[in-house]
């Protein structure tokens, strides 16, 4: 390391470091074990999502809240130390969702929360008091569900005035908590509502405003449709929507199944991504996975298991990944070497 860049990573703000030399937080990723949640949140089967501000929006029934549930499983699993600070502005997180799921409810704190300055004064307390190194993930459900200070003081006061600070209280809790969380390299999970817009051709919006939109690395929208069997609605398809993400194709979108009698089905999206890339043939209602040996075809009616998956898994791995990740892990993305010369030949002949 040269003489100067070691002075000037030393001078000024405290917590400068050579990025050569950083182990950054956000490069740790957490995968759950849903592949199809994986690939929202990452763009790979394998992948997960990293530290930072997660949002799930949706509306009501949407199976919002066990997706993050999903997501603080996986974290408290990467780390037998670490807790989960539940901020509980519904309380429709019953605490056979945490059973269900597999957390430890030892390990989750439970606050429940009214506001947003009051989540703001209790997160930026407890975001204080976590030191590097301590493993910690809050969990908010929801966040379109907490009023501002002056909503409900107005209603103590039996005053009716539109409130128009709540989306500024948002945004000025993300700006506070936003740097801590980076720095000390911790998942924020959050739930949020949506709405409809009143435009001629109507669009999904967060609640909040803006603030959350900002802030967010990933946002899922979430939606869903019925599963039917014999007539009966035996399930929900919930589709998953990529609105926002760094490292994930915008707009994309992923089906994990639920059915009431089975749950979540892990393997959700698997067979039907299988089959778009031709490793599979679909015909009347069975499946036909291609022989590894040959071009014979192998029927088997059960597909509910990585062991049918196996012949062709990495293969269906890689094709997943360039059709949803941004940046794939063997690529470059940067200019190559012949335009820089080129740019540099014209420059020298201008």
């Amino acid at each position: 390391m040269s003489r100067l860049i070691s002075k000037l990573a030393k001078t000024g703000i405290v917590g400068g470091t050579v990025l050569a030399e950083e182990n950054t937080k956000q490069d740790v990723e957490y995968p759950t074990k849903i592949p199809a949640l994986n690939i929202a949140l990452s763009g790979r089967m394998d992948g997960g999502y990293i530290p930072g501000i997660i949002t799930i929006a949706g509306q009501s029934k949407n199976f919002k809240t066990l997706f993050g549930l999903i997501m603080v499983e996986a974290y408290l699993r990467a780390h037998k130390d670490a807790v989960c600070v539940f901020y509980d502005s519904e309380f429709g997180a019953a605490a056979s969702y945490f059973d269900a799921i597999g957390i430890d409810k030892g390990r989750v704190i439970h606050i429940p929360v009214g506001t947003v300055e009051d989540l703001k004064i209790d997160m930026t307390k407890k975001l204080d008091e976590i030191k590097d190194g301590e493993h910690v993930i809050f969990f908010l459900d929801s966040l379109g569900n907490l009023a501002s200070k002056k909503e409900v003081d107005d209603a103590m006061n039996e005053k009716y005035a539109a409130d128009m600070t709540r989306a500024r209280a948002i945004k000025s809790l993300f700006r506070i908590i936003m740097h801590p969380i980076g720095t000390k390299g911790i998942p924020f999970v959050v739930v949020n509502h949506i709405y409809e817009t009143q435009d001629i051709f109507s669009q999904k919006k967060l609640s909040g405003g803006t603030g959350i939109m900002y802030a967010s690395n990933d946002i899922l929208m979430v939606s869903r449709k019925q599963i039917k069997e014999q007539g009966k609605v035996s399930g929900y398809e919930f589709i998953i929507t990529i609105e926002k993400s760094r490292r994930v194709k915008e707009k994309e979108k992923i089906a994990i199944e639920v059915k009431h009698e089975d749950g979540i089905n892990p393997y959700s999206g698997l067979l039907e991504l299988a089959i778009e890339f031709g490793y599979v043939i679909k015909s009347g209602t069975r499946y036909y996975r291609k022989d590894i040996s040959g071009d014979k075809a192998v029927f088997k009616k059960d597909t509910q298991n990585f062991e049918w998956f196996s012949p062709f898994i990495g293969n269906l791995a890689k094709d997943i990944e360039r059709k949803y990740a941004l940046i794939k892990e063997d690529a470059n993305i940067m200019i190559g070497d012949d335009v820089v010369n080129s740019l540099t030949k014209i420059k020298k002949e201008a």
